[in-house]
């Protein structure tokens, strides 16, 4: 909504007057705003009215507001920090008011010296009667994006207020909150309300993710903007029928820009025949974005779900079970990483640096995403590959930059990693490849808990949780001077080291896991020759080698349930045919038989390989060695 040119004295008379029992000249202010002077009138309100410094709500007050809007909570969290970084200013408030006109959620600076904005708290409430016409009380009333400036507040301790306010709705239309930014003493910035009604569709997209019984389908005709705030997203009732749609899918699949009206089409007339079939490979493959055709014969991009992970690993975010049945039972597949991760939740908790060791392919960025989620699924995540941004682009990727600080810069700066992540959890993969000169910045970062982009003298205070990941041994590297010792011990509150699959304890069960992700509408099955070659095969690329090379034979095998070694790729079928594995062989009928007790074996305990070898009284190191013969 424009501003209104009106003057400030035009408008101080005219308020005076219409308080007094005038009428408004035509045109001064926005009809909806007219409106609501007259319903502030009509209750008792005058513009000398005293109502912005009537205290703070009670303890009580604010911890029933947030106990009663805890979903809506957690969702304008992590969007509202987000763009409280673009603010980070002490004239500035940022508020989130539910359906009643209550605050649930406030971001400010703790600098903030205006006693105006310091009565802008959780529980405090902010409705037309109590305090006239404002941006978000207007918002609560017509659904939709509003701007109020000045003296088109009907209160006078109102007028050196600027504010900007948009709806959310939750995916079936209804108005559940009004996002607020309100400036004192502040000339409004031209992109202020583009921002909010940004940041109200990104928060109205993360609603979709408390439906029950749907599936989301997540798309875009451009691939790179998928789990972004401007792909579409439409929700899919088990019987296939489109139950809401967000406003970018109905523009991109010509569905009407109606936002909340229910839709009546299933998604087979939407696809077609091809994009029938590439939405079951959408299903295949869940999390991964791929192309799909709509009836039309447009090809766009759709993502159907994001999985928790990317390896068939689930980590258990509740206490481990104590008996013997229950740890086999466990989502992990393996004992010891239940016992770790659940050790590690805990330090994580606590705030301490988490350090994920192993080799490649273990899966250290799936267990530092696990981490975050237990704890702070709705904060930010941030993931940085040390040893993958160019050297020259290092420091500014990690810290951000102003306008002008170096040649081929963004108009504006940029926002770095570090500080995106504020608020949340921040993961350095493979900082044992992060140059020396970048340690020493990174580690005075974590000292101090605050940074400088490039070319800037402003402080921006930091509020993260570090997780740290590594192929490499990072003390050795300490030793020979290619690591900062300080940093080591500043990264390095617990450790954990990830095993490689030859050590698992439990492979069997890795892989059915991997299998039923890979295929959970045509469950798949190996044959027991298959089995044992991937049981013996040593995966020096580990869960991510593993994952792929199933993943391949899962396309190949086709509508077979079952499937074999020729239904993996060539080059991993020459590297199985290297091992024996324990399925049928041509050896003797006493080499077999023993080789069928190892299976029956495996198989009763559930592919776990102490168990097994206790079971049949000889050692792991033997039983490696009789699976690989």
């Amino acid at each position: 909504m424009s501003m209104i040119s009106a003057s400030s004295q035009a408008l101080h008379m005219a308020r005076e007057l219409f308080s007094e029992g005038g009428t408004l000249p035509a045109g001064l202010i926005p009809i909806e705003l007219a409106n609501s002077w007259e319903r502030s009138r009509q209750v008792g309100l005058t513009p000398q009215s005293r109502r912005l410094h009537g205290g703070r709500p009670a303890r009580q007050q604010r911890l029933d507001t947030l106990e009663e809007n805890q979903q809506l909570i957690r969702h304008v969290t992590p969007e509202m920090q987000l763009l409280w970084q673009s603010l980070m200013d002490p004239r500035w408030t940022l508020l989130c008011m539910n359906r009643s006109g209550v605050i649930v959620h406030e971001r400010n600076a703790e600098s903030a010296t205006a006693v105006e904005l310091k009565t802008l708290v959780t529980g405090r409430g902010l409705s037309e009667m109590e305090l006239g016409p404002t941006a978000p009380s207007c918002v609560l009333k017509e659904a939709r994006p509003f701007t109020v400036s000045g003296s088109q507040h009907y209160l006078c301790e109102l007028d050196r207020f600027f504010c900007a306010a948009a709806p959310i709705r939750t995916p079936d239309g209804q108005l559940v909150a009004a996002l607020n930014v309100s400036g004192i003493d502040m000339q409004p910035s031209l992109w202020l309300q583009d921002r909010i009604n940004f940041t109200a569709i990104s928060i109205e997209n993360r609603l979709y993710k408390d439906l029950q019984d749907c599936s989301l389908l997540h798309l875009h005709a451009d691939p790179r903007l998928i789990g972004t705030p401007l792909e579409g997203i439409i929700a899919i009732d088990p019987d296939g029928y489109l139950l809401h749609a967000n406003r970018s899918a109905r523009s991109l699949l010509g569905l009407g820009l109606e936002e909340h009206s229910r839709l009546a089409i299933s998604l087979e007339a939407l696809l077609g025949s091809q994009g029938r079939r590439d939405f079951s490979n959408l299903q295949r493959f869940p999390g991964e974005v791929n192309e799909i055709s709509l009836s039309c014969g447009r090809r766009i991009y759709a993502r159907l779900q994001d999985p928790e992970n990317s390896f068939g690993i689930v980590y258990r975010t509740t206490e481990p079970p104590h008996s013997t049945q229950e740890q086999e039972a466990s989502p992990f597949n393996e004992a010891s990483l239940d016992k770790a991760f659940d050790v590690s939740r805990r330090a994580f908790a606590g705030e301490v640096p988490i350090l994920v060791q192993g080799e490649t392919g273990t899966g250290k960025e799936v267990f530092a995403k696990s981490l975050h989620v237990s704890l702070a699924a709705d904060r930010p995540f941030v993931a940085i590959n040390c040893s993958a941004i160019p050297s020259n682009l290092i420091e500014a990727e990690l810290f951000g930059y102003v306008e002008g600080a170096f040649t081929g810069g963004r108009k504006g700066g940029a926002m770095g990693k570090i500080e995106a992540a504020n608020g949340g959890t921040l993961f350095l993969d493979e900082i044992g490849d992060m140059p020396m000169e970048l340690q020493t910045r990174l580690l005075r970062v974590l000292q101090e808990r605050k940074l400088t982009r490039l070319g800037d003298n402003r402080d921006v205070q930091l509020n993260i949780r570090l997780i740290s990941a590594s192929h490499r041994d990072l003390e050795t590297l300490v030793r020979s001077d290619q690591f900062r010792e300080d940093l080591f011990y500043r990264i390095n509150g617990f450790r954990v080291v990830l095993p490689p699959v030859r050590d698992r304890l439990n492979i069997r069960g890795l892989i059915e896991s991997l299998l039923s992700q890979l295929s959970p509408d045509e469950p798949k099955a190996l044959s027991p020759e298959t089995l044992g070659k991937l049981l013996a095969y040593n995966w020096p690329g580990n869960v991510r080698e593993l994952q792929q090379a199933l993943k391949v034979a899962c396309i190949l095998s086709g509508p077979e349930p079952e499937i074999s070694t020729n239904h993996f790729s060539p080059d991993m079928q020459a590297k199985l045919t290297k091992v024996s594995g324990i399925g049928p062989t041509s050896q003797s009928p006493l080499r077999r038989r023993e080789q069928e007790t190892i299976r029956e074996s495996l198989a009763r305990n559930n592919g776990n390989i102490s168990a097994t070898a206790s079971q049949l009284g000889i050692s792991r190191t033997t039983l490696y060695k009789k699976m690989r013969e």
